[in-house]
């Protein structure tokens, strides 16, 4: 919880039940830190996916999609950042790809740049490095009204802080007059072709108190 000019001291106790592995109770005490953490520092932050709710590769790809019919989208349970499950999108030899999904209506915080000033995830890339677009769009306009921010992967291992992508800079790309009421989806673009990307833990932050 977070009260703006308030300072509250709370002790807590966690339990942890872990049956099946010590790599495993790390993960838990991992999780539980960013929480605690994210909360203190980010106290407005929004899991966008964690890819914990999924039971297979076709749940994953009722929720996530992509436009250029050259990526191939499947639930990962071999390498993680969090949990037990990531995203692989595997871009074929056809071009770039990309992944999208909707931005939830349930959430409260508003599209950037009202309240939104920072995208955070995880992704590691199979070897060597690559540029992709962050692109915030318009599902019915996608072409038309969107900004991107450019992001360099190079990362071969989730082992690592992640990448923070902040909306405060100005975008790499962009068409269309800003509005931010009609945004309402998240994209990951350019993906290069004949490339493997793993991406988990998204999240949207803002060092605001509201």
């Amino acid at each position: 919880l977070g009260f703006q000019h308030r300072t509250f001291d709370v002790n807590m106790l966690i339990e942890l039940n872990t049956y099946t592995s010590r790599q495993r109770m790390y993960d838990h005490m991992e999780e539980i830190r960013r929480i605690l953490f994210a909360k203190r520092l980010f106290p407005t932050d929004y899991l966008l996916d964690g890819f914990e709710t999924y039971a297979d590769s076709t749940a994953l790809n009722a929720v996530w999609d992509d436009t250029t019919n050259n990526s191939t989208i499947t639930l990962l349970d071999s390498a993680r950042k969090f949990g037990t499950n990531s995203m692989r999108v595997v871009i074929g030899a056809g071009g770039n790809g990309e992944v999208y999904r909707g931005i939830p209506t349930t959430f409260e915080i508003k599209p950037y740049p009202r309240r939104l000033q920072q995208i955070k995830f995880f992704a590691k890339i199979d070897s060597g490095s690559d540029v992709i677009g962050v692109t915030l769009r318009d599902a019915s306009n996608r072409s038309g009204l969107y900004r991107t921010w450019n992001v360099t992967l190079d990362l071969t291992t989730f082992e690592s802080n992640g990448y923070v992508v902040n909306l405060g800079g100005t975008p790499s790309s962009s068409a269309g007059t800003w509005n931010e009421t009609l945004i309402d989806e998240i994209a990951f673009t350019n993906l290069a072709a004949n490339r493997t990307f793993d991406i988990d833990h998204i999240d949207f932050a803002t060092r605001e108190f509201q």
